[in-house]
């Protein structure tokens, strides 16, 4: 019988490839499609199918139908004009509530009210108690000598986004839970949808359910208050009282307001909400963090560049970290760009369509799920291509500045985003058009003030010179146990 059902879905899929005459593969495995390919490299997968099918290619991957397009104008009009999605059951079981991230309505008032509590005024209240966290964590680092990174950055990313970013005030014993549950729920965000005792889903809605008690006791009060607020804002405003200047908001306190113009305030959302605030600033930071250290770590140069500019700002700034000294520190931020350029700290995202799209002569049916890979968006890069033409023409995987395998010195050049003409044009790590992430300013400061520290105290290095090719890269790096660990020496004399 399942023999039968399996030839039977391999010839609707081979039928319907043949009758459409898109690109792509032509025979894919039922559910699985190309997910093994995808996930063992996503870089690998998405330069070898492009140079297989061209710019736009129809696959399965997580189970679902769906397009991969290079094309940087194809990009745009899904990011303007399609509907943010998520493939996978599992997401969908663990956070269901996500119509502010695609309501016509709600999402940009979404938007607009969380401006409030993520632009620079904001990050700049955050920014004693950030400094602060951080500069405690790596003095654990400095103590320990050797740590392992990967954990290392997951509990300071997970500290900064309960502690400081989420404005859930939990008490010390409730908050350290917490933390251990919220990376329970990670596991089971992108995993299989098996709910059955011992997976990693169940472990995650188990995880919910006990988030839901903790943050609940919390929140009641605040969303309670919220909705009084928002009561007499509605009161004022039909009475024709001018609205007041809008105020700077803890990430919380904007969570609500922007749900209350929609629905009620109850359980459910709140916590969703909440959980979504951790998430979001966590979970893309650790990666950051991971890749920007494990990058300077490998490149001398770089890391020459890196003290001699932190000399120079505490020279013209003081020897404190400031909000207004991470501005005097571009040369950093070029690293952080650059190694999450070379290295996504995002797979991409998914988008369904709303309408018909023509892309390169290939028609994009309305109601079908865009994929814009991170990787092969930045493997495509105009710019970085040209820039690569010459050097190296031997190469067939992927483009040089790509290639941090093998020639990770020609494709890790911070200096490429120093001048407009050698900046990269595809870079797409925190999304791009209306859903440009709205906390991409924070995550830049708090990985700025992690590497500024690190470096000013430590000579850094990597316990495995090679742990980039220990890593699997789905849904972000993960090293092999035992690969991770970054040597933190105490730098004489220190940058002060």
């Amino acid at each position: 019988m399942l023999s039968a059902v399996v030839a039977g879905l391999t010839a609707v899929i081979l039928a319907w490839m043949l009758m459409t005459k898109v690109p792509g593969p032509m025979f894919l495995l039922p559910f699985i499609g190309e997910s093994v390919s995808f996930f063992a490299s996503p870089l690998q997968y998405a330069c070898s199918r492009f140079k297989k099918y061209g710019p736009i290619f129809r696959t399965s991957l997580f189970g679902y139908q769906m397009y991969i397009t290079s094309d940087a104008a194809a990009i745009k009009e899904v990011w303007s004009t399609g509907i943010f999605y998520v493939p996978g059951a599992s997401f969908h079981m663990l956070l269901p509530h996500t119509s502010h991230l695609k309501g016509a309505k709600e999402h940009p008032f979404f938007r607009k009210t969380m401006s409030l509590s993520l632009g620079s005024a904001s990050i700049e209240t955050y920014f004693p108690k950030l400094l602060a966290l951080i500069e405690e964590h790596v003095d654990q680092w400095g103590k320990a000598g050797v740590v392992p990174l990967t954990a290392a950055c997951t509990a300071l990313a997970m500290d900064l986004g309960v502690d400081i970013v989420s404005g859930v005030r939990l008490q010390h014993e409730d908050r350290e839970e917490a933390k251990t549950l919220f990376l329970a729920l990670f596991k089971g965000l992108y995993g299989i949808p098996i709910n059955l005792p011992g997976t990693n889903l169940r472990a995650a809605l188990d995880a919910k359910k006990r988030l839901t008690v903790l943050l609940w006791k919390e929140l009641e009060e605040l969303s309670a208050t919220a909705t009084l607020k928002y009561a007499a804002s509605q009161e004022a405003a039909a009475r024709g009282v001018p609205e007041p200047e809008r105020e700077l908001l803890p990430m919380m306190e904007a969570q609500l307001q922007s749900v209350l113009p929609f629905r009620a305030l109850d359980q459910e959302v709140v916590v969703d909400r909440a959980i979504g605030n951790v998430i979001a600033s966590g979970d893309t930071t650790r990666h950051m963090m991971f890749l920007s250290l494990v990058c300077l770590a490998k490149s001398a140069r770089a890391t020459e560049k890196v003290l001699q500019e932190q000399k120079q700002v505490v020279a013209d700034h003081g020897s404190n970290i400031t909000f207004h000294s991470l501005s005097a520190m571009p040369y950093l931020d070029a690293c952080i760009r650059e190694a999450i350029r070379l290295l996504p700290a995002t797979m991409g995202g998914f988008r369904k369509t709303v309408k018909a799209m023509t892309v390169k002569g290939v028609v994009v049916p309305a109601g079908s799920i865009v994929f814009w890979s991170t990787h092969l968006l930045h493997a495509m890069d105009p710019a970085l291509l040209a820039a690569d033409s010459g050097k190296h023409t031997n190469l067939t995987s992927v483009p040089l500045h790509m290639d941090w395998s093998d020639h990770f010195d020609e494709a890790y050049i911070p200096e490429r985003w120093l001048t407009e003409s050698s900046r990269p044009k595809t870079f797409t790590t925190f999304g791009g058009g209306v859903h440009l992430c709205p906390g991409m300013q924070l995550a830049y400061s708090e990985v700025k003030i992690l590497i500024a520290t690190v470096m000013r105290r430590f000579e850094v290095a990597l316990d495995v010179e090679k742990i980039l090719s220990t890593c699997s890269f789905f849904p972000g790096p993960l090293p092999a146990p035992g690969t991770d660990g970054l040597i933190c020496r105490p730098r004489s004399p220190c940058i002060q």
